[in-house]
């Protein structure tokens, strides 16, 4: 999993990279309602919960399909086999301050 650059507008607020221990999205109605895990989960929930609701709208969803390997860059990332990823923030009609890239290789969906 790759968290890529948090920037708000311009300004680079952390650059997060390559995930090295487990983050979990808990989504519900296209949002992202918590976020839990370790170091790096706490440091992006911090992030994303000082900014407005719409920043946490999941905004699109991508597939991919190259063979290359994880490099902790969203760009390069976001594009490998086997790994899906979404965006955050602005996008889809929703007006938001940030626009954040998440690369996951793998998920769960509970639907209950």
């Amino acid at each position: 999993m790759t968290v890529g650059e948090l920037r708000v507008l311009s300004d680079l607020v952390d650059p997060f990279g390559l995930v090295n221990e487990p983050i979990t999205l808990h989504v519900e109605s296209g949002e992202i309602v918590d976020i839990t895990g370790e170091k790096m989960a706490h440091r992006l929930k911090t992030e994303l919960w000082k900014l407005p609701n719409s920043c946490r709208r999941i905004v699109e969803l991508g597939i991919g399909l190259s063979c290359m390997t994880p490099s902790g860059i969203i760009g390069i990332d976001e594009s490998i086999a086997g790994t899906c990823h979404f965006g955050i923030g602005n996008g889809s009609g929703n007006e938001a301050p940030i626009h954040l890239d998440v690369v996951v290789s793998k998920f769960m969906i509970d639907l209950f």
